[in-house]
C-alpha cells in the first residue's frame, strides 16, 4: 500500500456505510472540491493498460496506484481551472470538437435507436432461418435490362440450369451459400421466400441485379453449436442494426434535405487535381495515406487559394488550407493500384465530413451538450485536457543546462567525455567601456588589444581550457559556437561580457550526426525527467493546499475487470474515438514533501 510519509498528506480512510448508493453515484475520493465516482474509476481502470492484474495482490496495488493518479489529474485540472487555462481559446476548441461527437451520438440514440424496436416474432423467425444455410444458383448481371430480359425468357429452374450467357453481356452464372445476418438484405429475404422448384424474381443488391434459384437448404452445425440464448442476442443484434440502419437514412434524408451542405465547384475541381496529381507523383501500391509533406505541397502549389471556401456545412466553413490539414488529421488514405478515384475519394469524405457537422450542429441546437450522459462522459476528458495543459506550461518552464545533459551521458557511458574550451573574453563595467573597445577594433585593433585597454580582466581575457559544464554561462554558451565565432556582448553579474572561442577539445566532429543525435537525445531525456520531477514537486504543494481523501474501503469492495482493454466507441453517424482518455501513471507525489517555493507563477 501506498503512503504518505508527511503529516500535510494524510490519506483519509472513511467507512463504507457512509458511501453507499449505486455505484454510479457511490464516491471513492474526494479532490478538492470534486469527486471521482465508483463508476468513473471502474471506466478508466479497465480502459487502461495494465501488467499482471490477474494476480490478486498486484490487482489491488493497480487500482489503489491507478486512483492516486486520477487524484493527480484532477489536482492538475483544478489548477488548470484556477489559473483560467479552461477559458483559453485552445481548450475551447478542443473540446468543441469532442462535444460534437458525443452531442452527434446522443442524437443519434434518441433519433434512431430509441425509434427501432424488435418484436419477439421477428426474432424468432431470425432464430429459426439462422439454424439452416442455403445454397443457390444465381444469374449476376451489372445492368437492369439484361437482367429483367433474361428473366422473362426463363419459365422453370431447369431454364436457369441449361442457360447459356452470351458472351458480350456483361453476366455471370455461379452458385453461393446463403447465411443468415450474413448476406446483402435483399438477397437474404429473397431466397428465404423461395421455394424448392422456384425463381426469384430480379433482386436488386449491392452494384447489380440477381437472379436467384434455391438448390438445397441443410442446417448449419456452427449455428446449432451456439446456446440458445447466445443465438438470440445475435439474432436480436443484426435485427438492431439493420432497423437502425433504416430509420437512420430516413432521418437523414428528413435532415439533410433542409440543410444543405455545398462545395465550390471550381475550388473543389483545383484542390481535388492538385491532391491527385500529387498522389500520383509519390505513390506506392498497395496505399498511401496523405502525409504532411505532401499537404506542404499542395499549400505551395494552391498558393493564393489556401484561404478561400472548399467546405460549407451549415454555420461551419472550412478553408482549403483547413481542409488540407484535416486530411493529414484524420489519416486520409488511398489504396488499390491506381488513383484514378481520388477526386470521387475526396468528394465522398468531404460530404461525410458535412453532414456530421450539420448532425453535430441539429444536437447543439437541440442543447444535448447539457444532456446529463453528454455532460459525464466529457467530464474525464476535460480533466485530461486540463491536467495537460498545466502540464505543458510546466514543461515550458523547465531549463536545462550542459553540465546536466553531460552529466547523465556520462552516467549511462562512460567514454563520453565532456568537451573543454578555451575562451578569450572582454569584460567591462559599463556599456560605454564595451562600445569603445568595439571602436577600438572598427579602427583596426586586435581584440586582444581591446581587452587590454578596456578589460577588467588581469588575465587579458585568456580563460584558458575548461569543461562546457563549468562556468555558467560561459560554457554553455560556448559549447554552441564554432572556433573563431564571437557571441555577445550580454550582461552578467560582472557587467558586460563579450566572448569569442579559441578552441575546443574532446568534441566530436561536427559532422558526426550520430554524436549530434545522442547530445540531442540525451538533452530531451534529461529535460523529461526534470519536467517529471518539478509536476511531482507541484502535485505535492497542490495535494497540501487543496486537500484530498481515498476512501479504500470502498475501493476494495470495487469490482473491476482484471484484463486490460483498449476500447473504441463507434459513434451514431459514423466515426469513433477512445471510450475514456488514458490515466497518466503519477504517485511519486506521495511521497514528496510539499516545497515551499511556487512552482508555476
Amino acid at each position: 500500500m501506498i503512503r504518505s510519509l508527511f503529516p500535510l498528506l494524510l490519506v483519509f480512510t472513511c467507512s463504507v456505510a457512509a458511501q453507499t448508493g449505486p455505484a454510479e453515484h457511490a464516491v471513492i475520493a474526494r479532490v478538492g472540491h470534486a469527486f471521482i465516482s465508483e463508476r468513473e474509476f471502474v471506466e478508466r481502470f479497465e480502459l487502461t493498460p495494465g501488467l499482471y492484474r490477474h494476480r490478486k495482490p498486484q490487482l489491488e496495488a493497480e487500482k489503489l496506484q491507478m486512483l492516486y493518479s486520477m487524484v493527480a489529474e484532477k489536482l492538475l485540472a483544478q489548477e488548470a481551472t484556477a489559473r483560467a487555462l479552461d477559458t483559453t481559446a485552445l481548450f475551447r476548441a478542443a473540446l468543441a470538437d469532442l462535444t460534437k461527437l458525443l452531442v452527434r451520438d446522443e442524437l443519434y440514440r434518441q433519433e434512431v435507436r430509441a425509434h427501432v424496436r424488435i418484436t419477439p416474432a421477428e426474432v424468432r423467425q431470425g432464430v429459426q432461418r439462422a439454424r439452416e444455410r442455403r445454397l443457390i444458383r444465381f444469374l449476376f448481371f451489372e445492368r437492369e435490362e439484361d437482367a429483367r430480359f433474361i428473366r422473362g425468357q426463363l419459365r422453370s429452374t431447369a431454364d436457369l440450369d441449361r442457360l447459356a450467357l452470351d458472351p458480350t453481356m456483361q453476366a455471370m452464372k455461379d452458385t453461393a451459400t446463403v447465411h443468415w445476418g450474413d448476406a446483402d438484405e435483399a438477397i437474404e429475404q429473397a431466397v428465404y421466400a423461395l421455394g424448392r422448384n422456384a425463381l426469384s424474381p430480379v433482386v436488386r443488391a449491392g452494384n447489380g441485379f440477381y437472379i436467384l434459384r434455391l438448390v438445397s437448404v441443410a442446417p448449419d452445425a456452427a449455428v446449432l453449436a451456439f446456446p440458445a440464448e447466445t443465438l438470440k442476442e445475435r439474432v436480436e443484434s443484426t435485427l438492431r442494426v439493420r432497423k437502425e440502419r433504416v430509420r437512420e437514412a430516413a432521418f437523414l434524408e428528413d435532415l439533410l434535405a433542409s440543410r444543405p451542405a455545398s462545395s465550390p465547384p471550381a475550388t473543389f475541381r483545383i484542390v481535388a487535381e492538385t491532391v491527385a496529381r500529387i498522389f500520383r507523383d509519390a505513390y506506392t501500391p498497395p496505399s498511401m495515406a496523405f502525409t504532411p509533406a505532401m499537404r506542404d505541397a499542395a499549400l505551395m502549389r494552391l498558393a493564393g487559394r489556401t484561404a478561400d471556401t472548399l467546405i460549407i456545412a451549415g454555420d461551419r466553413i472550412w478553408t482549403v488550407a483547413e481542409a488540407l490539414d484535416r486530411l493529414v488529421q484524420r489519416g486520409f488514405t488511398m489504396t488499390g493500384d491506381s488513383v484514378r478515384g481520388t477526386a470521387a475519394r475526396l468528394y465522398t469524405v468531404f460530404r461525410e465530413w458535412a453532414h456530421q457537422e450539420l448532425l453535430a450542429q441539429e444536437g447543439l441546437a437541440r442543447g444535448l451538450d447539457r444532456h446529463p450522459e453528454v455532460v459525464r462522459r466529457l467530464g474525464p476528458w476535460k480533466d485530461h485536457y486540463l491536467a495537460g495543459m498545466v502540464e505543458r506550461k510546466i514543461s515550458d518552464r523547465v531549463e536545462i543546462t550542459e553540465a546536466e545533459v553531460y552529466a547523465y551521458l556520462t552516467s549511462t557511458d562512460a567514454s563520453v567525455q565532456v568537451p573543454e574550451v578555451r575562451l578569450r573574453v572582454l569584460r567591462t563595467g559599463s556599456m560605454d567601456e564595451m562600445q569603445a573597445a568595439f571602436r577600438m577594433m572598427e579602427q583596426g585593433r586586435s581584440f586582444e588589444e581591446a581587452i587590454a585597454a578596456c578589460g577588467t580582466d588581469d588575465r587579458h581575457g585568456d580563460t584558458g581550457f575548461f569543461p562546457v559544464t563549468a562556468r555558467p554561462p560561459l560554457g554553455f554558451l560556448a559549447s554552441r559556437l564554432d572556433p573563431g565565432q564571437f557571441y555577445g556582448p550580454f550582461r552578467d553579474s560582472s557587467g558586460y561580457v563579450y566572448m569569442q572561442l579559441v578552441e575546443k577539445r574532446n568534441d566530436r566532429d561536427p559532422v558526426d550526426t550520430t554524436g549530434a543525435a545522442r547530445l540531442a537525445a540525451a538533452r530531451d531525456e534529461v529535460h523529461r525527467m526534470k519536467t517529471r520531477r518539478t509536476i511531482t514537486r507541484f502535485l505535492a504543494r497542490s495535494a497540501a493546499s487543496n486537500g484530498f481523501e481515498v476512501y479504500q474501503d470502498r475501493l476494495k469492495m470495487v469490482n473491476v475487470t482484471p484484463i486490460p482493454m483498449l476500447a473504441y466507441r463507434l459513434l451514431g453517424f459514423g466515426g469513433r474515438m477512445f471510450d475514456v482518455p488514458f490515466v497518466q501513471p503519477q504517485i511519486d507525489w506521495l511521497n514528496e514533501e510539499p516545497p515551499h517555493e511556487v512552482i508555476l507563477p
